[in-house]
């Protein structure tokens, strides 16, 4: 009997790891600016981590009105806390207005500063910075996607 409840548990264990580590986590967006278009720009609050080598973060771009979203964008950044700041962008998750994965890109991109960013982010990705870097929290990052 006790070998089967310790089977049982291994079994249930195994599955919660397997199943946690592939989820997308849950997300608490903070609003950082709004600009032309209308886009509207937030951060991801819970996954800000921080190393020896500087933070990493979410941030989520929202085209058009939040009641109108023509399509979602979600990127992940690495930033170097250097002066002045050091980033590149991880990865990329476009979706479109229902909420649709559409793309994902994974980037190898060299690190840039914001007098150099390719990709017309370099002053306003400085801002989100700013917003995230109160969140930051030492910790490894697991991978996971936060939902939109």
């Amino acid at each position: 009997m006790k070998k089967m409840v310790f089977c049982l548990y291994l079994m249930v264990m195994v599955f919660s790891i397997f199943i946690l580590s592939n989820a997308a986590f849950a997300a608490n967006w903070v609003y950082v600016y709004s600009s032309a278009g209308p886009t509207y720009i937030y951060v991801d609050a819970d996954s800000v981590i921080k190393s020896d080598k500087g933070i990493t973060f979410w941030s989520k771009t929202v085209l058009g009105s939040p009641s109108k979203v023509i399509q979602t964008e979600l990127d992940k950044w690495e930033v170097k806390l250097t002066n002045p700041w050091q980033y590149r962008r991880m990865e990329e998750y476009d979706y479109d207005n229902n909420n649709k994965q559409t793309d994902h890109f994974i980037y190898h991109n060299e690190f840039e500063t914001s007098s150099n960013f390719v990709g017309g982010k370099s002053v306003n990705l400085d801002r989100e910075i700013s917003a995230a870097l109160p969140f930051a929290k030492e910790g490894k990052d697991d991978g996971s996607v936060p939902k939109l």
